[in-house]
């Protein structure tokens, strides 16, 4: 006959777990010293303050009128006959936080500072398009920098901003159909008052210029491409413009005015469409004093144009203009080669014709 006896094993090991469970999980019961204050126990939680402590903007219209951080939460759309967001005080750090502020045709800018001498405000990473007025209007700011922005299809101008102005990695497109005739023009892409950076941005098929800097300003590592009625690159005096491509513009590819340098750009097909603009240029300079070096120029109707003496012109590279050069005298320039082989000419100052 066979026994049949309870297994115990399981049982012994169960146990042991449970013991070994209940050891290894023990422990006082008597609550530290700093979690308590009077005997009531301390709040250890963080308040929702602390944990986001920027103030979000969740509809629009808003106005900004405390300094501090704020940002976005979702796509916002915009009403009739007010801005999207204005701000009334300095020291503002505005967030988009990827999303996109969207107006409405008869509302008017989407950010808009308006208290006069305010500063150091930022604005950065989203969309601003649509509006019935500018994109951003902040020229009544100074110390401005507003970055990674698209300002696209605003009825007046896309991304304006005042003195000591920086505006990096941002685009503007179809901006400005609508404007009022005002000066300067509040019909182009990108805007800068006097002693601005405007860096590695790209404008494009604005009504106006599409990169605009007032006196003592820089322009570096931009593409302006297809203003149908104006320039591409617009400097007033004692500015640099570097590094740009400034191309299919129904002005000028650049166009400065006094004591500014101009080197190392690229401006093609400039003044021939739609129609033939016999005043436009690669590269125009119409007054003293600018240096005009290392520069491309090609398909243009004149290449490099001065219209004012006393200008320097080095070593840039014409090809396939209607009319290379253009000077007016005295223009300090080193001779125009036109090369069919190998160069053997050693000026450092050679102007190149190709062909």
């Amino acid at each position: 006959m066979k026994h049949r006896y309870p297994s115990v094993l399981p049982l012994a090991v169960f146990a042991i777990g449970m013991s070994a469970t209940i050891s290894w999980g023990s422990g006082s019961l008597i609550p530290p010293a700093e979690a308590l204050s009077g005997g009531i126990p301390v709040a250890f939680m963080k308040s929702l303050d602390q944990v986001e402590p920027r103030q979000m903007i969740a509809m629009l219209p808003y106005a900004i009128v405390i300094p501090g951080s704020y940002y976005l939460s979702q796509n916002l759309m915009g009403t009739t006959s007010v801005a999207g967001i204005t701000i009334a005080c300095s020291d503002v750090h505005l967030d988009l936080s990827g999303f996109s502020i969207n107006g409405v045709g008869a509302s008017l800018t989407g950010i808009h500072v308006i208290t006069p001498n305010t500063e150091n405000i930022t604005i950065r990473n989203g969309i601003v398009r649509g509006w019935g007025l500018f994109g951003i209007n902040a020229t009544n700011a100074r110390d401005t920098v507003i970055s990674h922005v698209k300002a696209s299809h605003n009825r007046w101008g896309g991304i304006y901003a005042g003195e000591n102005a920086t505006i990096e990695q941002c685009a503007t497109y179809g901006n400005g159909l609508f404007a009022d005739v005002t000066s300067p023009p509040s019909d182009g892409g990108i805007f800068a008052w006097k002693f601005g950076m405007i860096l590695n941005c790209v404008s494009r098929n604005n009504k106006g210029a599409g990169i605009f800097v007032q006196d003592h300003g820089k322009v570096l590592g931009c593409t302006a491409t297809e203003s149908p009625l104006a320039d591409g690159i617009r400097a007033s005096s004692y500015c640099t413009i570097r590094d740009c491509v400034s191309a299919r513009n129904r002005g000028h590819g650049i166009r400065v005015e006094s004591m500014s340098r101009i080197i190392d750009n690229t401006c093609g097909e400039n003044g021939r469409s739609p129609i033939l603009w016999t005043n436009s240029a690669g590269i125009a300079a119409e007054g003293g004093n600018n240096i005009i070096e290392k520069n491309i120029v090609a398909g243009n109707y004149n290449g490099i144009k001065t219209t004012a003496p006393g200008n320097l012109v080095i070593h840039n590279a014409a090809s396939f203009n209607i009319i290379p050069f253009s000077f007016t005298d005295p223009t300090f320039r080193g001779p125009t080669l036109q090369p069919t082989g190998v160069i053997t000419n050693t000026n450092p100052w050679l102007n190149f014709q190709i062909p």
